[in-house]
């Protein structure tokens, strides 16, 4: 649990740093949580402290669990992940498509993102049966206002694919090697600052909202 604490803390107070570096930018952080850590009963209170004594801003944390851990202990989980979204946070599903999850519990846990991992985007510019599998869970995510994120893009034909299906976001070779701290703020020195802000971009945020509080009269409906 400390060198989770740690790494947390390091996560959030790099976040800082970047964000003083590029004035009127609102950068997040994501930082991937163990199933210890989440499932602890303190541990909404150590995010708490932690964006306290950093001063990031809640909503501008990105945490994201793995799939399989809601499998598992899924009563926990959901009461941890209340807990943590009543802070402000942002959450994600890591691996989404792996874990045999419930699409039917999927609909009511308070998170914000899926994370399609890199073995369904590795063939989604060459195989149609690949395309339209990813193509269904970006479908999946835009009916329930989750922002949908695609790992491991290495080339311009899967990002362009992406693109083409309207994929929220991508991480991978193509767009970035791995970098430390500096080369971050290096790599964002060179990219343009008019970047809209997600403060005020987040449908998904206001339809968990209407979701959790059955209203569904006003949920949007997929394009």
């Amino acid at each position: 649990r400390e060198i989770g604490r740690q790494v947390l803390r390091t996560a959030c107070e790099q976040a800082v740093r970047w964000t003083a570096g590029q004035p009127g930018r609102d950068l997040s952080v994501s930082v991937n949580l163990s199933p210890s850590q989440l499932l602890h009963p303190d541990f909404a209170e150590e995010v708490a402290a932690i964006l306290h004594e950093t001063q990031l801003s809640p909503w501008l944390l990105n945490l994201e669990i793995t799939e399989s851990l809601l499998v598992e202990n899924t009563a926990t989980t959901l009461e941890r992940l209340r807990a943590l979204k009543d802070l402000g946070v942002t959450l994600a599903i890591d691996d989404f498509g792996t874990g045999y999850s419930s699409l039917g519990e999927l609909k009511f846990l308070p998170v914000d993102a899926l994370k399609i991992p890199k073995s369904f985007v590795d063939n989604v510019a060459t195989d149609v049966r690949e395309r339209a599998f990813l193509a269904g869970i970006i479908g999946l995510g835009r009916t329930l206002d989750l922002r949908v994120v695609a790992v491991g893009v290495e080339d311009a034909d899967q990002l362009d694919e992406l693109r083409e299906m309207s994929c929220d976001l991508a991480q991978g070779f193509h767009l970035a090697a791995p970098l430390n701290a500096a080369g971050v703020a290096e790599l964002l020195s060179r990219q343009p600052k008019d970047v809209p802000s997600e403060r005020g971009h987040r449908p998904w945020q206001a339809a968990q909202a209407r979701r959790l509080s059955g209203d569904t009269e006003l949920l949007p409906r997929s394009a």
